[in-house]
C-alpha cells in the first residue's frame, strides 16, 4: 500500500513541476545562430536556455516559418491542445511561405524532430503562415 501511495505522489509531483524544453528562437525576436537545425543539444550558446514549462497539457514544440526573405526557428513549450496528439510534425505552405511545428512530449525532445500529422495542427500552422504574409 505505502509503494502505490509513494508511486502516485511521485507521479503527481512530476505533473506539477513540468515538463523541460529548449527555449530559443533565431531570427524572430533576437538571433541564437544555437537554434538552428542541426541543433546541438551541448550548444554554449547563452540564448539557448532551458525552460520549465507550466504544470498541466504543455508539451516542447519547434516551430519553423520560411520564405524567401525571412526565416526563423523557435523552440520552446506550447499547449499540448495546439499539438499532435502523440507528438509530430505539421506543415503548410501559403503564397511561397512554408510553417512547420513539431511537438514532443519528453524532456529537451524539441532538440529533435519527429514526423506525424493532425488536421488542428495543420490548421494552426496554416493560419500562422497566412498571418505573417499579410
Amino acid at each position: 500500500m505505502k509503494l502505490l501511495q509513494l508511486t502516485l505522489m511521485l507521479g503527481l509531483i512530476g505533473s506539477i513541476v513540468g515538463l523541460q524544453c529548449y527555449l530559443c528562437d533565431d531570427g524572430l525576436i533576437g538571433t541564437s545562430p544555437g537554434c538552428l537545425d542541426p541543433f546541438n543539444t551541448s550548444t554554449t550558446d547563452p540564448t539557448v536556455t532551458k525552460q520549465t514549462c507550466p504544470g498541466g497539457a504543455y508539451s516542447c514544440s519547434k516551430t519553423y516559418l520560411g520564405s524567401t526573405d525571412l526565416t526563423f526557428t523557435v523552440r520552446g513549450c506550447l499547449p499540448t491542445a495546439g499539438c499532435a496528439s502523440a507528438g509530430g510534425c505539421a506543415s503548410a505552405q501559403y503564397q511561397g511561405n512554408e510553417a512547420t511545428i513539431c511537438c514532443c512530449t519528453g524532456e529537451f525532445c524539441n532538440g529533435a524532430e519527429s514526423v506525424s500529422v493532425n488536421l488542428l495542427t495543420t490548421a494552426a500552422v496554416g493560419l500562422t503562415a497566412l498571418v505573417f504574409t499579410l
